[in-house]
C-alpha cells in the first residue's frame, strides 16, 4: 500500500469507468458472438503495454506469450475438429473473435497505465459504475435487438431458477471476478495476468476428465501443456533472463 498516492476521486473513478465501460462490453461481445476460442489476447497486451510503456518488451517474454498462444490453439482445434462449428461464416467468426482480443488487450493496458497503484482507486465504485453504466446504457438495446431479429428476448423464457443461475453469476462470474482481475493487473502485470487467465483450459480439462468422464486426447493434453509452459515463461522471466545472463 502506499498512501502518498493521491486516490481518484467519485467522478473520476465514474469518467474511468465510462471509457470502460465501452471498450469492455464491446470486447466481451465480440468474443461471445464469434463462437470461436482462438485467444490471441496475450498477444495484443503485449503489444499494446510495449506501446503504451506499461511492459518491456524481451524474448522471454514474448515467447511465453507466443507457447501459450499455439496452446489454446491446439486445445481449440481439439474442441471444434478441422471445421470450427461457427455456423456458415468462419471467416466472419474469426474477425469477430480478433476483435475482441484486440480491444481486451487494449481496455487491460489502458487500466494499467491510469491505474498504476493499487490505492489508486477503489474496486468496488469502479467496477459498480461498469454495472450501472452497461445496465442504463445497453437496457434499451435488448427490445430493439428483438425487434431487428439480431437477439431474441421475452420475459416469459426465464423462470426462477434462471434468474437466480443469472444473478449468482453476474456476482461472482463477473463482479468478484473482475474485481480479482483487476487487483492482479495492478499487482503485477497486464500479459502475465492475460496469459494466466489461459491456465483456465488444463483446469476445465482435469474438471471434463474427472467430473464429466470426458475422454481427452493427445491434443489437448499438449495444449494444456504449452499453456502452462507459456504461463511459466512469463512468470519467470527475470529468473530465466539471468540464468541466460550468466551462461
Amino acid at each position: 500500500m502506499n498512501s502518498s498516492v493521491e486516490k481518484y476521486s467519485v467522478y473520476q473513478t465514474f469518467k474511468l469507468s465510462c471509457i470502460f465501460s465501452v471498450i469492455w462490453f464491446l470486447s466481451n461481445y465480440f468474443q461471445n458472438a464469434s463462437l470461436s476460442l482462438t485467444n490471441v489476447s496475450s498477444l495484443f497486451t503485449l503489444i499494446f503495454g510495449v506501446m503504451a510503456r506499461t511492459e518491456k518488451f524481451n524474448y522471454i517474454k514474448f515467447a511465453g506469450v507466443l507457447v501459450s498462444l499455439f496452446g489454446v490453439i491446439f486445445v481449440s482445434k481439439a474442441d471444434h475438429g478441422v471445421s470450427d462449428d461457427i455456423g456458415n461464416s468462419p471467416i466472419l467468426g474469426d474477425i469477430l473473435s480478433l476483435c475482441g482480443s484486440i480491444l481486451y488487450g487494449f481496455y487491460t493496458v489502458l487500466l494499467k497505465k491510469k491505474i498504476p497503484d493499487e490505492d489508486k482507486v477503489d474496486p468496488m465504485l469502479f467496477f459498480g459504475f461498469v454495472g450501472l453504466i452497461n445496465t442504463i446504457c445497453l437496457l434499451p438495446l435488448f427490445p430493439l435487438f428483438h425487434i431487428l431479429g439480431i437477439e431474441s428476448f421475452s420475459f416469459a423464457e426465464f423462470d426462477k431458477d434462471i434468474w437466480k443461475i443469472l444473478f449468482i453469476n453476474a456476482f461472482i462470474g463477473s463482479f468478484i471476478s473482475d474485481c480479482l482481475w483487476l487487483y492482479a493487473v495492478i499487482l503485477t502485470s497486464a500479459v502475465l495476468v492475460t496469459v494466466g487467465l489461459s491456465l483456465t483450459i488444463p483446469f476445465a480439462l482435469i474438471g471434463d476428465i474427472f467430473f464429466k468422464g470426458t475422454e481427452a486426447n493427445i491434443h489437448h493434453f499438449i495444449g494444456a501443456t504449452l499453456v502452462i509452459i507459456g504461463f511459466l515463461f512469463v512468470n519467470l522471466e527475470k529468473q530465466i533472463l539471468k540464468l541466460f545472463k550468466k551462461s
